[in-house]
């Protein structure tokens, strides 16, 4: 009896001291997932995703050297964050820019399947055309962090996105003053023709695209002998080439009025304006795509044109605002504009990115601050006075003015149109709606100004009251 009772004892020793290592084990997982899932919360920045995961993931397994996400390109999959530099800091594929100098990892794989690279054990999820990719010491059981880690890669496939986008834009967004930027097209190649790429891959979105001046050499994309067509850059020597897309007839003179405007070095009035009526031109042909969108910048427009008049703005200051408001919505051209024309509400991906578009915008009209600055209303105009808003979630004492009057402006615009998910609200109804849902986040003494405004603003609109 005495042996079957210190038998049972050792039995449930055991069992306690078993269930007492799966909790603590569980505690840990699910500190990790959470970490994990933190990450995709908190990261904004492709290559700061897999520093996140891998500290996470420490916590388990110390002995993690690297963490990469790649995307699948053809029957291979190529590292598209930290990538490997060579001694001279060129990228060794000649891709996107990277941030964490060298890895551990090898910035091409032609199976997922592989598990040990030189002296290390490699593991990976894979989601649709992204992987992640661990390099460790030891052997890791990505099992009990297989779903947070599927998420994750979706957050990746978001950030890809957006980190493109934004490096497309990234050399249009010039911190220097706006008269150096224009001055930076005969002095600085390197510039101009990475300048004039991006330009092309924005009006024509090629599948490849090649400026040449002298020496100075851009290209991006994958090299098709299909549909090429050079343009050149009068009185320059400049040729920008661009293959893989018959190219409409609208966009050609489009695109020609830019190189028009590249073509003059003196920095004048009509030239910033001409870059501001192609882009402007360039809103215009995204918001045509939809009827839900169209004219909607007009109207931004006008009704922000009569609140500033209304407030006492100056001719000069109106004029800014003006140019504020019908670019206002310039960042989501392209990519993010195919989410407006969709006959449903957006996805939260489509709108994590649309969220993205203030900074975009306020990039690419930079290089005009000088004589219009226009930049940061643009920057700002999704701010709220609650600091609900976004990018940056300010408080209303640190939003312009030209800020909260294009934000007024655009909510109104907003209630009274017509959505693919709901029909556009009356006058009354409108300004009831912002007097009660948006008090906290507009100037109330704004919304008045509306109020008082409203036969200005219909007879610019054409609104029924």
């Amino acid at each position: 009896m005495e042996t079957l009772l210190l038998s049972l004892v050792a039995i449930l020793f055991v069992v306690i001291v078993l269930l007492f290592f799966l909790l603590k084990r569980y505690a840990k997982n699910k500190l990790i997932v959470d970490k994990i899932n933190k990450c995709g919360k908190i990261v904004d920045d492709l290559d700061s995703l897999p520093d996140c995961i891998k500290e996470a993931l420490k916590l388990s397994y110390p002995y993690i050297v690297d963490v990469g996400v790649y995307e699948k390109v053809g029957s291979s999959y190529i590292r598209i964050t930290n990538i490997s530099y060579d001694e001279k800091g060129v990228n060794l594929l000649g891709g996107e820019a990277a941030k964490g100098g060298h890895s551990k990892l090898p910035d091409r794989v032609y199976s997922l399947n592989v598990k040990k690279y030189g002296r290390y054990k490699m593991f990976h999820v894979e989601e649709g055309d992204v992987a992640m990719l661990f390099l460790s010491k030891t052997h890791i059981n990505l099992s009990p962090f297989k779903e947070s880690l599927l998420a994750i890669l979706k957050t990746a496939s978001l950030l890809k996105i957006i980190q493109k986008y934004k490096n497309k834009v990234e050399l249009i967004s010039i911190r220097q003053k706006s008269s150096e930027f224009f001055v930076a097209f005969s002095s600085n190649r390197k510039f101009t023709v990475s300048f004039l790429g991006n330009i092309a891959k924005m009006v024509i979105n090629p599948q490849f695209v090649e400026v040449v001046w002298d020496n100075e050499i851009y290209r991006d994309g994958v090299y098709t002998e299909k549909a090429c067509r050079t343009f050149y850059v009068r009185g320059t020597g400049i040729l920008v080439k661009v293959c893989g897309v018959d190219i409409p007839k609208e966009k050609v003179v489009e695109f020609g009025r830019m190189l028009d405007m590249i073509s003059l070095v003196v920095v004048r009035k009509p030239i910033i304006e001409n870059y501001l009526n192609i882009l402007i031109d360039l809103v215009k042909s995204s918001e045509d795509k939809s009827r839900f969108y169209k004219g909607h910048s007009q109207m931004v427009k006008s009704v922000a044109e009569s609140l500033g008049s209304y407030i006492g703005f100056d001719e000069q200051q109106l004029e800014t605002l003006r140019y504020a408001a019908l670019l206002h919505d310039i960042g989501t051209v392209q990519i993010i504009s195919d989410f407006l024309i969709k006959s449903d509400k957006l996805t939260d991906a489509e709108y994590s990115t649309l969220k993205h578009h203030p900074v975009i915008g306020a990039s690419i009209v930079y290089p005009v601050n000088e004589l219009y600055p226009i930049s940061k209303p643009i920057l700002q105009h999704h701010e709220f006075c609650d600091g609900t808003g976004y990018p940056y979630g300010l408080l209303c004492d640190d939003i312009l003015m030209e800020s909260k009057i294009l934000c007024c402006a655009e909510v109104f615009i907003g209630l009274i149109s017509e959505r693919p998910y709901r029909r556009g609200y009356g006058y009354e109804e409108a300004i009831d709606i912002m007097r009660t849902e948006f008090k906290e986040k507009i100037p109330s003494d704004l919304i008045e100004a509306l109020d008082s405004v409203i036969l200005d603003v219909s007879k610019k609109i054409g609104l029924k009251i």
